[in-house]
């Protein structure tokens, strides 16, 4: 690994990083993708487009339309921001933090265009035809061969019965059963140490439930906070899968990694918010280990005030 990297001086976490981890991967991952079924033998051209990874693996058409939609609120930003540009009021930490969140939040909401668009860019619709007839010339639909790929790939994975997912810590790509991965979700989700068992009714209860406390208790935050804009208009459970743990020894099928996505639940925003405010206040807990340069030290006031505050309540 060092003679194709060339690296002149001994891996570390601190000096090269990314190297690191490159490094690391190799070592670790003989091969990068990892068949879990042994009984099952996998094609060549199977091999082939695996080995591009999971999100560059098949062609697609230029989606045009999605071209358009971009640019037009591309240009809708760069009016918003020539509005704002006499603004000069400094955002605090917290304000980009809502920024962001109400962003992902009402990611499907109606968007609000400035009274300077029409000014700026007066012909906007032709411009954007323009660009889109321009980009439509100058791309080709891929050959046939590309869709006959996929579709071999994909009725080899429903012939075989199989799960083509990512392993944990980017580690490749997992080849696995698909009786043996819903085994193991499973198996994580009855365990009642962690997971408790519900309902629709329940958890549409508990639902509404934070909602209300949400907009009971936004009245004792700041007006700036808006609490309430931070709840989607609609919203649905967290999607559950597990990541295999390939870089682990195992016998069998590997443990998984448990993922829970937040995306359009109802609680993301408000999390969010929250760990926002938590992320500096962490920083200071002197028991917690992060996997980056130290921080700086802290000041003679920081360490008075410490002092203080454990002589106190400690």
């Amino acid at each position: 690994m060092s003679k194709v990297y060339n690296v002149q001086s001994i891996l570390s976490k601190n000096k090269n990083n990314k190297l690191y981890k490159i490094f690391s991967t190799v070592k670790s991952c003989s091969s990068f993708i990892h068949n879990l079924v042994p009984e099952l033998r996998i094609p060549h051209s199977v091999t082939a487009v695996l080995s591009l990874g999971l999100k560059f693996s098949f062609p697609q058409k230029p989606n045009f339309k999605l071209i358009s939609e971009s640019v037009n609120e591309a240009i809708r930003k760069l009016c918003w921001t020539a509005h704002y540009h006499g603004n000069k009021k400094e955002l605090t930490h917290i304000d980009r933090a809502l920024i962001k969140i109400r962003k992902d939040v009402n990611r499907d909401a109606k968007k609000f265009h400035c009274q300077l668009e029409p000014i700026l860019f007066p012909e906007k619709e032709v411009l954007i035809d323009e660009l889109v007839n321009m980009l439509r010339g100058m791309s080709h639909t891929p050959d046939i061969i590309y869709q006959q790929l996929i579709k071999q790939f994909r009725v080899y994975q429903q012939q075989n019965n199989i799960v083509i997912i990512q392993a944990d810590k980017n580690a490749g790509i997992c080849i696995i059963a698909r009786d043996d991965y819903k085994k193991e979700v499973m198996r994580q989700l009855e365990d009642l140490h962690t997971y408790n068992p519900t309902t629709d009714f329940y958890f549409n209860l508990k639902m509404d439930y934070l909602r209300d406390e949400i907009r009971a208790f936004s009245s004792r935050f700041p007006e700036q906070l808006r609490l309430k804009s931070l709840l989607p208009t609609t919203h649905k459970p967290a999607s559950f899968y597990v990541l295999p743990k390939v870089h682990k020894p195992f016998k069998g099928i590997p443990k998984g990694r448990p993922i829970s996505s937040t995306i359009n639940t109802l609680n993301r925003g408000i999390s969010r918010l929250l760990d926002s405010i938590l992320q500096p206040v962490m920083n200071f807990v002197p028991d917690m280990i992060l996997d980056c340069p130290l921080p700086a030290p802290a000041s003679e006031f920081e360490v008075r005030s410490l002092e203080k505050i454990h002589a106190r309540y400690c």
